[in-house]
């Protein structure tokens, strides 16, 4: 029975669906989007008969159907798509996109179901389209003088369409279909504001609309042929915003935007009004777009269309022409005939955009920009096309490429795509298939074939900022713009770069733009800094001004026939002007930011040809032209044979270094002279190559760093950053794969893996001067020339072991070249004006070349020596054995550094370390061969400091260091034998290290840069870098650091949060321990003792003093408080449990009871950093330039450790840390705490930063509990809550006796115990002692004596506030004490208090109400609007800070808990006047509460132009409502979107742009100083920030300050300097 019952339900539900569906849509029924889906009604029963056709979509809001066909189309706001389905058939769940691209705010819809057309509206881009069904053969209709187009409706019998257009101007059009503007026509014109939907009744031919004008919500008609207008309901309560609207027989039907209903009445007279179908009834509505789908809606029309497309080719649209029909072409495409399109556009502006390229069809008046469908544009700048292969290429400096596309979209490609940096201009040869490009990044010109192969630099010297190019094929010429700042220029030269010229450099700023009129023999250019377009003869004759008028910043430019075109950065549009007068201006685009390069072409207009057509000229590679006729030129790397066509890759060349630049001479036939194209050289000197990795060593003198590049000049990577003015030779061993250098100021002799790696140094006799090294890798041995008082050569191995004077009785000897071949050493003898030469061993020393004009390079090859000479400016060669047979290589060469031969033979051989490098670590050196002749082994070494393991092979760090900045360089320091005593860790992305710490587990260095705001770390050999701390836009600036190694912790000082804060090694945030939001603190420096917990601080806040906590900050005293006034270092000693501080150049030591000691009694420098490294202290002394030690115990034994180290900023010392010792720390591993753990009596105590409190498990923390208004939240540990009256009573309750921090001085009617205790006044000197530590009843004053606490002095009363300090701390000239918010009489003699003093005290409180009552009033005042409070300035450095939030004074009647007296505490900022926050500056706007609100802070919005303008009030139709629900979204923090949430006004791409873009020369974010300004207060004077003592502008103006203030004039003022290639425009937001 069940086997068939179920097929048989299955079945009648089927049947059952489909009779709903089939009911569904019957005619008549109402067809409406509901935003999210699209429904169908029963117009008869709407409540009970409905049906969900298309669930999912995104933002349906206008829609139109195809009854003939049972498709439903609709417009998705959202994905700004069209997109239709079917109603019936297996079509129905599948939905059909029809047109996806180039809408932005699609409006309204219509289909023309005559001719299976679509129409809509765009109310962003301003025009109206039509298409296919399909989506083909799409059409502009109109473009020009649409606003904000709506709504749309045909009327296909009569051939006419119309819209509701609610724009400045709004109005009803009417238009034949045909987009014909002769049919064009002002409809509805007058008393009309907000037309939204409108709709046909076909039959009586009456336009019907609906005014969403909220004054008066209405419904309207008029007959299609413009008479008749009438009102057919208005102010009706179901008219409150009447959105769209349709009709069926008698009744109008329409959408409500306020109600979200549907309504109907008589399309007459408006009568019998009813709901069809609301929200109330149960159903989620917002109906939108609504249509009745019945077939009498769509009568059929006899068309002329339906039979063979009417005979068009493309389109073809019904017309009210007597013909009834037009044929019309796709956008962009000229109508040939009356049937016929073109194939394709001919004329066309090629335009970059930042982010995609787009075409314009100059073929149609609409000049529609269509956007090629390409991948991940970054920032394209220039275009160019190649009318061969009707290809456009495109220069994209975001992505650092070159790229080609086919103008249908397809076939995009790479062309070039390395070695680039800032690829900015693009020129097509299209006679020789080349492509020439400017770099602005190397500064220099370069050329390749269109697929990229065959690259070579054409020129790189004297180009500052090359902008723009063209090309003449024809005659072989090329020009480009160079907008340097020092000589912005227009040159021109041949195609290969010959035959240079300038042709303008004078009354230019900014040159832009250049094209070329080969017709005319003209250049035009354009320049944005005199704003003007400029025309001359190619030669450079008969230069004037074009257009000087309105081009604030005229960037691209192109030339067509009699016009010239080009793009405006500011007015974001193109425009046109006649060639030869500048006239007949005319705007093609506007509204369309990012604008960059433009190519305007003829796609068959261009001529010309040269001999590099064809055959290339029978070039093997590239065929350049120029005017001398066609020229053979090489790629990087080959040389031109001497058939002067052929290119081959050389076997041998001579590489020499110039000023900028590295050079390579072919040395066959000494021709081919080109420069290696190798960015960022500064001044090239001593060479080397390796043959191995075919790459080039070089030394930059000026850059003072050895870098390295292929032959070729790609893979550009610096390898060293030395450490002096003065680097001298280099010399490569290819075998063991070491590079070696000299350094004649330090007196080193340096070696490091090829890499850069494992650096070391080998020779540091600072009484030594090595200049010229010499490395023979084979025999194992290193060569140098000494210029010290004795000039010699030097040998030793290659670790510089053995090392002994080789050859005396020389001059300045460079030039050192070891002769493979002959066994010899060669160099040149600069005094002697001579070459000289001997064997290896030592002997046979002799003269090769004399009488030489100061030779200074030297190189061996084959049977021949080069030398370069300095005077003659030559580079010569001569037989290396007799010095006969000269001969010129190379002539006009001045100052060359270095040469060598590149060749296999130059390093030939084998040694041990070639294999592997040896099995070493870190370095291999090779050892001389034994006397027999035999191979010897070799030998590991380490990097400088490291070394060598048991093992022979292996490398171990060392264990006691010292860590020293200097600014953007780390040192290191060891005092070990054999080793240099301090070097330069090859740590990059230091800007200024404020602050040194090392973790001993992970080897890794940390440090506070005072440029970055950041924490950062690394490891000495550079890797594993990592940012710790972020700056966060300028709320951290960090001041000292402190890594805790056992529990993996890093402790941190911050001036702007004034706090001390908790980071793990991770980078994951713990919290705060110290100072922070509402406390008065002001730690500094830190020093940790974390072996017994505890952390010791400077506090700068006034008083300065140092103190002793727990890690956690509980268990908080003060340590020194007395005699100290600006500690500028600190350090902590576990071994001798010392705290050691520098204060006003001396130096001082305390056990941690706080017993002082001055240790160094002497006139120092400024102390930047204190550190203690076994039994010694160090510091450092910027100012002398030093660092120093005394014994840590005695302060004798003073040693100048380092000296003349400028600019010296952070110390700190490693000591000894076994593996043993750090796992054996309770608090190993964090001692399973979830945030701190505290080392307390040798055990692991939990523990919680600020904010949070310790849980059950004594080891979690969590938030803490909700304390009531009468209680105080203890941050951490038990209780959590104590009483508000035992905050501050003296007696700690809280974990850490945190309820008794920060509390504010006693009151008037108390008595300061020195222990922090406050008592009543009349308690002290009665005889009795009542604080707890006795300091009531010592000293006791008269009557009319103050007694200074401090100090413990008594002090006549007529001098307080005298303005001269009697009391030994001031604490008589007190701001707070003159204010009257603190006690005036110290303690009496006795008891009793005499008249003389009961007066004062109050005379006191009589000031105090007097104060108040006055400050009542000027508040109430204030708030009545009749006085304007002015800001208050700030307190200065001694001005008493506000208590702390939250807490309030106990009430007089406060219980107690024992018999001795409690403290008490109200905050001083009660009675004395309320002062700036110590963040803000010193006067500050009153408080706004729009910040509280969620209101905005300016009134009325930028004031700065927008385009286009809004319309006044618009109302919230789909153009409005998404703009707007989403801003009031957000603010309002809702969890879910309003119903009209996905419609906005406008894009924020169409905001008008900054009068000038950013330039990426301007906008580096490293040259931002603006931090200076952002915390730190006057006690914070030893901060070294990187002005050094300049002071700073003040910071830009927020974006909405900035905003609203009034534009200056454009011509006034100009960024500086120019953008030398374009960046992305930030817009005001």
């Amino acid at each position: 029975m069940a086997n068939w019952l179920n097929p048989t339900l299955a079945l009648t539900y089927l049947l059952l669906c489909l009779k709903l569906i089939q009911g569904a849509v019957q005619d008549p029924s109402l067809l409406f989007a509901n935003r999210l889906d699209i429904r169908l009604v029963n117009i008869q029963r709407p409540r009970t008969n409905s049906t969900v056709l298309t669930k999912g979509v995104h933002d349906a809001a206008a829609l139109d159907f195809n009854f003939a066909k049972q498709e439903v189309c609709w417009i998705d706001i959202s994905l700004e798509e069209i997109k239709c389905t079917s109603l019936d058939g297996p079509s129905r769940a599948r939905r059909r996109r029809v047109i996806t691209a180039r809408m932005v705010n699609p409006d309204g819809l219509a289909i023309d179901w005559v001719t299976d057309k679509i129409y809509w509206t765009d109310s962003d881009t301003k025009i109206i389209e039509v298409a296919s069904r399909s989506g083909a053969n799409r059409r502009v209709l109109f473009w020009e003088q649409v606003d904000r187009p709506r709504a749309i409706a045909l009327l296909p019998s009569e051939g006419l369409m119309f819209w509701t257009d609610w724009g400045e101007m709004p109005k009803i059009e009417r238009a034949g279909m045909d987009g014909d503007l002769a049919t064009r026509s002002v409809f509805v014109s007058d008393d009309i504001f907000w037309p939204n939907g409108i709709t046909i009744d076909y039959d009586a031919k009456v336009v019907y609309w609906t005014e969403a004008n909220k004054d008066r919500p209405q419904i309207s008609a008029q007959r299609a042929d413009g008479t008749g207008r009438r009102t057919v309901i208005q102010m009706a309560p179901k008219v409150s915003h009447p959105f769209s609207v349709t009709l069926y027989q008698d009744k109008l039907f329409w959408t409500d935007w306020t109600n979200r209903s549907i309504y109907s009445c008589n399309k007459r007279t408006g009568a019998a009004v009813r709901t069809v179908l609301s929200g109330e009834s149960g159903v989620v509505l917002q109906p939108l777009d609504l249509h009745v789908f019945s077939a009498a809606r769509q009568p059929a029309v006899e068309s002329a269309c339906s039979r063979d497309n009417g005979g068009c080719s493309h389109l073809c649209l019904l017309s009210p022409s007597p013909a009834g029909h037009a044929c019309s072409c796709p956008t962009g495409i000229r109508l040939l005939n009356a049937t016929r399109c073109a194939d394709r556009p001919e004329r066309l502006i090629m335009l970059a955009r930042r982010t995609d390229l787009r075409v314009i069809s100059l073929d149609t008046p609409d000049h529609t920009d269509i956007v090629l469908p390409l991948k991940g544009v970054n920032h394209a700048v220039a275009v160019d096309y190649d009318p061969v292969e009707d290809a456009l290429y495109w220069t994209d400096e975001g992505n650092k490429i070159i790229q080609r596309v086919w103008l249908d979209g397809s076939g995009e490609q790479r062309v070039v795509l390395s070695e680039l940096h800032s690829p900015d201009g693009l020129a097509i040869d299209w006679i020789a298939r080349n492509v020439h490009w400017t770099d602005t990044g190397p500064n220099r010109i370069e050329v390749a074939r269109l697929d990229g192969s065959s690259r070579k630099v054409l020129i790189s010297e004297e180009l500052d900022e090359p902008r723009a190019i063209a090309v003449d094929p024809a005659a072989g010429h090329m020009y480009w713009s160079d907008w340097g700042e020092q000589r912005p220029k227009i040159e021109r030269s041949a195609l290969d770069g010959s035959h240079r010229q300038v042709l303008f450099d004078s009354d230019l700023k900014w040159p832009n733009g250049i094209t070329l009129d080969f017709q005319l023999r003209q250049i035009f250019w354009c320049d944005a800094g005199i704003d003007r377009i400029e025309v001359a003869g190619m030669d450079g004759s008969g230069r004037r001004v074009l257009v000087s008028s309105e081009v604030p910043h005229v960037f691209g430019i192109s030339l067509l026939d009699d016009f010239v075109y080009w793009t405006d950065w500011t007015l974001r549009r193109i425009e046109r002007a006649h060639k030869v007068t500048g006239a007949d201006r005319e705007v093609i685009v506007e509204h369309l930011p990012d604008l960059m390069g433009l190519r305007v072409v003829s796609r068959s207009a261009e001529t010309g040809t040269n001999r590099c057509w064809g055959d290339n000229a029978g070039c093997s590679h590239l065929c350049l032209n120029t005017p001398d006729g066609p020229a053979c030129h090489c790629p990087i790397g080959h040389e031109l044979t001497k058939d002067l066509k052929t290119c081959i890759v050389p076997k041998a060349f001579l590489l020499y270094s110039q000023k900028k630049f590295i050079r390579r001479i072919s040395l066959e036939t000494f021709l081919n002279d080109v420069i290696i194209p190798i960015p960022g050289i500064k001044q090239a000197g001593a060479l080397d190559f390796n043959m191995h990795d075919q790459r080039i060593y070089w030394m930059d003198i000026n850059d003072t760093s050895i870098s390295r590049a292929y032959t070729n000049g790609s893979g550009l990577q610096k390898i060293i950053e030395l450490d002096t003015e003065f680097p001298e030779g280099i010399a490569v061993d290819w075998m063991a794969g070491n590079i070696y250098w000299s350094e004649a100021m330090t007196g080193r002799i340096e070696v490091a893996r090829l890499s850069g790696a494992s650096r070391r140094v080998l020779l540091w006799n600072s009484a030594n001067h090595p200049r010229s090294i010499a490395v023979d890798a084979g025999a194992g041995y290193l060569f140098w020339s000494d210029w010290d008082h004795e000039p010699s050569l030097y040998r030793s191995q290659l670790d510089c072991s053995e090392a002994a004077r080789f050859v005396t009785s020389v001059g300045r000897s460079n030039g050192l070249t070891v002769d493979q071949e002959a066994g010899r050493l060669l160099w040149v003898d600069i005094d002697g004006g001579r070459v000289e030469s001997v064997l290896l061993a030592g002997e046979g020393r002799r003269v090769v070349l004399a009488d030489l004009k100061k030779p200074y390079a030297l190189a061996v090859y084959g049977p021949h020596v080069y030398w370069t000479e300095w005077a003659d400016k030559r580079i010569q060669r001569a037989d290396k054995l007799t010095g006969q047979n000269r001969s010129v290589v190379k002539e006009d060469v001045e100052f060359v550094m270095d040469i060598v031969v590149f060749h296999r033979a130059q390093q030939a051989g084998w040694t041990s370390c070639a294999l592997d490098n040896g099995g070493c670590e870190g370095l291999c050196f090779a050892r001389p061969r034994t006397p027999d002749g035999q191979t010897a082994d070799h030998r590991c070494g380490c990097r400088s400091h490291y070394r060598l393991a048991d093992d022979g092979s292996s490398c171990q760090p060392p264990s006691e260091f010292l860590l020293f900045a200097q600014r953007s360089r780390i040192h290191r320091y060891v005092s070990l034998p054999d080793e240099a005593p301090d070097i330069t860790l090859p740590i990059s992305a230091v800007r200024n290290a404020r602050a040194l710490s090392f973790d001993p587990n992970n080897q890794h260095l940390y440090w506070a840069d005072a440029k970055t705001q950041t924490i950062r770390r690394a490891r000495d050999d550079n890797t594993a870098q990592y940012i710790l701390v972020h700056s966060l836009g300028g709320s951290h600036r960090p001041y000292d650091i402190q890594v805790e190694p056992y529990s993996g912790v890093l402790f941190w000082s911050c001036t702007e949060q004034n706090a001390i804060n908790v980071t793990r090694l991770n980078g994951s945030h713990v919290g705060l321990v110290a100072g922070g939001p509402g406390s008065s603190d002001k730690p500094r420096n830190i020093a940790l003792l974390a072996e017994i917990g505890l952390m010791v601080w400077t506090n700068v806040a006034s008083p300065a003093r140092i103190e002793l906590s727990r890690l956690d900050g509980s268990q908080r005293r003060i340590l020194v408080d007395r005699q100290i006034a600006f500690p500028s270092g600190l350090a902590a000693d576990f071994h001798s449990k010392r705290v050691f501080w520098a204060d006003r150049q001396k130096i001082w030591s305390s056990d941690l009871h706080g017993k002082k000691q001055l240790l160094v009694d002497r006139s120092l420098g400024k102390v930047r950093g204190l550190a203690v490294l076994g039994d010694f202290l160090y510091w450092v002394d910027p100012d002398q330039q030093l660092i120093e030690r005394v014994h840590k115990q005695t302060g004798k034994e003073h040693h100048v450790v380092v000296s003349r180290m400028e600019g010296l900023t952070a110390l700190a010392a490693v000591s000894r840390l076994t593996r043993q010792t750090i796992t054996s720390h309770p608090c190993y591993g964090n001692g399973l705490c979830s945030h701190l753990c505290v080392a307390v009596a040798g055990q692991a105590t939990c523990s919680c930063p600020r904010g949070l409190t310790l849980g059950r498990d004594n080891r979690t923390c969590r938030q803490p509990p909700s304390c009531g208004r009468d209680e105080f939240a203890c941050p951490h540990g038990k209780p959590a809550c104590v009483p508000i009256r035992w905050r501050c009573d003296g007696k700690p309750e809280c974990a850490g006796g945190a309820d008794e921090l920060s509390c504010s001085a006693c009151t008037t009617a108390q008595f300061a115990c020195h222990n922090g205790q406050c008592i009543d006044r009349q308690l002290a000197c009665d005889g009795r002692p009542q604080c707890d530590d006795g300091s009531d009843e010592p000293v006791c004053c008269q009557p009319n004596q103050y007694f200074c606490d401090r100090s413990q002095q008594c002090v006549s009363l007529k001098q307080l506030c005298d303005g001269v300090s009697h009391c030994a701390h001031s604490e008589d000239e007190l701001a707070a004490l003159c204010a009257g918010s603190v006690r005036r009489v110290g303690p009496a003699a006795g008891a009793a208090r005499s008249q003389h003093s009961l007066l004062v005290i109050l005379s006191v409180f009589a000031v105090i109400a007097l104060a108040v009552a006055a400050f009542v009033l000027w508040w109430c005042r204030c708030r009545g609007g009749k006085v304007k409070p002015e800001p208050e300035a700030g307190g200065g450095p001694l001005a008493p800070a506000a208590g702390p939030p939250g807490v309030r004074p106990r009430t007089a009647g406060g219980a107690r808990r024992s018999g001795r007296p409690r403290r008490e505490s109200v905050p001083l900022s009660v009675l004395a006047r309320p002062a700036a926050p110590a963040s803000s500056p010193v006067s500050s706007p009153p408080y706004d509460r729009a910040h509280v609100t969620g209101a905005s802070s300016s009134s009325s919005g930028s004031a700065g132009t927008r385009y286009p303008l809004e319309p006044l009030n618009p109302p919230p139709s789909p153009a409005t409502a998404l703009h707007s629900a989403a801003a009031s979204s957000a603010a309002a923090g809702s969890s879910h979107a309003a119903t009209v949430g996905s419609y906005r006004y406008y894009k924020l791409r169409n905001r008008p742009p900054p009068p000038t873009p950013c330039s990426t020369d301007v906008c580096d974010s490293d040259s931002a100083t603006y931090y200076a300004y952002r915390c730190g207060s006057a006690l914070d004077s030893d901060y070294e920030s990187d002005t050094y003592g300049v002071a700073l502008p003040p910071p830009p103006p927020p974006p909405s300050v900035a905003a609203n203030r009034p534009a200056a004039p454009r011509r006034e003022h100009r960024p500086k300097p120019p953008p030398p290639s374009p960046v992305a425009e930030r817009y005001l937001l």
